[in-house]
């Protein structure tokens, strides 16, 4: 039996630690909390900007299921309260049960989603924080192009982008 040869250890040591480096990173591309609530919000969005009352009640509802177990985690204080804020606004939304109502909480939902972005790796590309001066409300959006889900059709194109989050 040959003895074993320091190229075959060094090759062993860079087998490793390769493997830990892809087990790592699939791993927190799987348990990223935060990936359905962000996609939820965007389906949502995508309802609002159709003047879709149906669909956006289907979403509101899916979304809060995609909050549910960040309603259950161990995370910060200051997290927790924008998560009970998203939360609320979910509920306020079904409770209103008009397009109107799923607009003006909208905004309340957004708010709280941008401030948790500070913090909070929520996506795994660019998003934008988008502005409407009509509404005097901000949005997120996965696209730096303006689709306005507060006044929709009426005015699609109203609003800027004012911020960009990148992911962390």
């Amino acid at each position: 039996m040959k003895p074993l040869t320091k190229n075959y250890f060094k090759m062993k040591t860079i087998i490793i630690l390769l493997t830990m480096l892809l087990s790592t990173q699939l791993i927190k591309s799987q348990t990223n909390p935060w990936k359905p609530v962000v996609q939820k919000y965007f389906e949502l969005e995508k309802a609002l900007v159709a003047s879709d009352s149906k669909t956006a009640a289907v979403k509101l509802t899916e979304l809060s299921k995609a909050m549910a177990p960040l309603t259950k985690a161990k995370v910060s204080k200051g997290t927790s309260k924008q998560v009970q804020g998203m939360q609320a606004a979910i509920n306020a939304s079904l409770q209103s049960n008009s397009l109107e109502g799923y607009r003006t909480q909208f905004s309340k939902l957004s708010n709280s989603l941008i401030a948790l972005s500070k913090d909070n790796n929520l996506w795994e590309d660019k998003l934008y924080v988008v502005y409407c001066p009509m509404k005097e409300a901000n949005w997120i959006s996965s696209t730096n192009e303006v689709a306005n889900p507060y006044y929709g059709k009426a005015m699609l194109s109203c609003g800027s982008v004012n911020a960009t989050i990148t992911p962390k």
